[in-house]
């Protein structure tokens, strides 16, 4: 747990989440109810900390504008499984064919790697070409 000025406080959750608390502490059991925010773990945030006995200064801003321009870390498995989801929904669950789509758990591990590489190209903005002009997949 980080407990910033103003009764802040944040905790990793078991699952990867990032609790922000405004109030008591979460382990004192309070019976207070306190300003909570849930930040899902795969969400990129960034939090920003002097922690100078001076407060901030050209250093500790250097330090952290350093950690904060880092790249995220992203599950490129959960990234894929969101891109594929969002296709679903957004084609009524149909693949190209007008057939129902599998759920991800069902298709088969070249098919699953393709919307990894896919969904990785497009979070990168990186244009995807062509190598044979569209094989079979299976």
């Amino acid at each position: 747990m980080f407990h910033a000025h103003g009764d802040w406080f944040f905790t990793r959750l078991p699952d990867g989440a990032v609790r922000i608390q405004r109030g008591t502490p979460p382990e004192t059991g309070s019976s207070g109810a306190p300003m909570t925010v849930d930040i899902d773990p795969h969400t990129w945030a960034s939090a920003v900390a002097s922690v100078t006995a001076v407060g901030e200064t050209a250093e500790t801003h250097r330090a952290a504008l350093a950690l904060h321009q880092q790249p995220a870390e992203v599950d490129p498995v959960a990234r894929a499984k969101a891109a594929y989801s969002c296709y679903g929904d957004v084609a009524g669950w149909k693949n190209f064919r007008g057939d129902p789509m599998p759920r991800w758990e069902d298709l088969g591990e070249k098919i699953q790697n393709c919307w990894i590489a896919a969904s990785a190209a497009a979070a990168s903005h990186r244009p995807a070409e062509p190598d044979d002009g569209g094989a079979e997949l299976t």
